[in-house]
């Protein structure tokens, strides 16, 4: 049982990047690499049903919360005994997801259906250009949503907590100290992640399912590096509950 709050040394973490590649390694560069796939690939299948999502969730709760701080902490595997206690951590960071996902998506479908709109009627039949026009601004827009996204996320992940999850200070903070550093392990994780599920799609597409898995896997140990790049550069830890196991 650890503390109620993680002790953390008044000691700067020495500065080091995240890794896209090192987040796809850290699953199969465990003991149990295999059992990690296969609960992965579990998780994949169920997201469709948010459960698989929750789990993922739970068990990214527990490896930023056992690694926070602790960048030498050797990964761990995926305990099938605790998949009840990925659920019940999941749970927070799930929620917190869901709702920022919900406003981002509401307030940026307002101002792109009214362009959308002006450009059809100024336009006419030339609909299609003003679609192409806006799509670009779409992935920009969309991109900066998932970057605000994910302070918040980490937090809940940490001190499953659904209202302390919400510390815009703490976000704006986090946005500071990560904004290059999430942008430039984004886009190399999106390439490596769509080489990854393409490699799944030409296995008979049976593959795509492990894959995915895979990729899901990886998320959190990307969060968990960008929380601990955090914390090297200087930032505000978050305070943990006592942690079982």
């Amino acid at each position: 049982m650890m503390d109620e709050t993680q002790a953390y040394s008044s000691e700067p973490l020495p500065s080091f990047r995240s890794s896209a590649t090192d987040a796809f390694k850290a699953i199969i560069e465990t003991p149990n690499w295999v059992g990690n796939l296969l609960w992965l690939t579990i998780a994949g299948v169920a997201s469709s049903i948010f459960i698989g999502q929750i789990a993922a969730f739970g068990y990214g709760s527990e490896l930023l919360r056992r690694r926070a701080g602790r960048p030498d902490m050797p990964n761990h595997d995926i305990d099938s005994d605790r998949l009840g206690d990925y659920l019940s951590q999941g749970i927070w960071p799930f929620l917190v997801a869901l709702v920022i996902q919900f406003g981002t998506s509401t307030v940026l479908a307002i101002p792109f259906g009214l362009l959308f709109v002006v450009g059809a009627l100024a336009m006419g039949d030339i609909v299609g250009l003003g679609a192409m026009v806006l799509a670009p601004l779409v992935v920009v827009a969309s991109l900066l949503a998932s970057l605000l996204t994910v302070p918040f996320v980490i937090r809940a992940m940490i001190c499953q907590d659904f209202v302390k999850s919400f510390d815009l200070g703490w976000a704006i903070n986090f946005v500071k100290l990560m904004a290059g550093e999430m942008i430039f392990s984004a886009i190399i994780f999106f390439v490596l992640a769509w080489l990854l599920n393409l490699v799944g799609a030409l296995a008979c597409c049976v593959g795509v399912f492990v894959t995915s898995g895979w990729v899901l896997g990886a998320t959190m140990h990307l969060g968990a590096q960008l929380y601990e790049v955090y914390l090297s550069r200087g930032g505000e830890p978050v305070p943990e509950p006592a942690l079982n196991g």
